[in-house]
């Protein structure tokens, strides 16, 4: 599982300009903007989500409206402290094939934002599409709750920790490589 920790001392425009450090970033709306519709979190807060280049795959080609209203659903800024993480460790991109839905978050207008890879403009987008908008390609980052977790789950089994995950709802896709 990914760790994503958010904090209330950094701005939405501070996480784009890191992003941008790293790699090419088109944006929707500027970053006075971003700041203004995504402001940071009051306290710090830290999610997990499963590990994944893709979307979760149970999620694909769901409209923000259609998705389990039980999920927790990443935000805009875990989204991007996540695509930072994992170009950080990696020299790669998240979403190269499909589009994360940011379910955690909703812009002014009642969109929801979206980020990915764009292969074409070689660029990671974050812009937004309407709640009810599906496509095969979209899907959706459900948060596991931390307190379903044993600290100790990086040195589980991979059975065990699988175990664990499926326990919290989660149905467990082997790629096809």
């Amino acid at each position: 599982y990914w760790t994503i920790t958010d904090s209330p001392d950094v701005k939405t425009s501070e996480i784009i300009n890191e992003m941008e450090g790293l790699f090419k970033v088109w944006h929707y709306l500027s970053k006075e903007e971003l700041d203004e519709q995504f402001p940071p979190p009051e306290k710090i807060t830290t999610r997990y989500f499963l590990s994944s280049v893709e979307p979760d795959l149970e999620t694909m080609g769901k409209s923000a409206i259609e998705a389990d209203p039980n999920q927790t659903g990443i935000s805009i800024r875990e989204r991007m402290l996540m695509e930072i993480q994992y170009f950080k460790k990696t020299g790669e991109h998240l979403d190269i094939k499909g589009w994360t839905i940011c379910t955690g978050s909703r812009y002014a207008g009642g969109g929801v934002p979206r980020v990915y890879w764009d292969p074409c403009i070689a660029d990671v987008h974050v812009d937004w599409c309407s709640l009810d908008y599906s496509h095969p390609l979209y899907g959706l980052r459900s948060a596991i709750l931390p307190s379903s977790l044993p600290s100790s789950l990086n040195s589980l089994s991979l059975e065990s920790a699988i175990e664990i995950v499926k326990k919290e709802g989660y149905v467990i896709y082997k790629p096809i490589t």
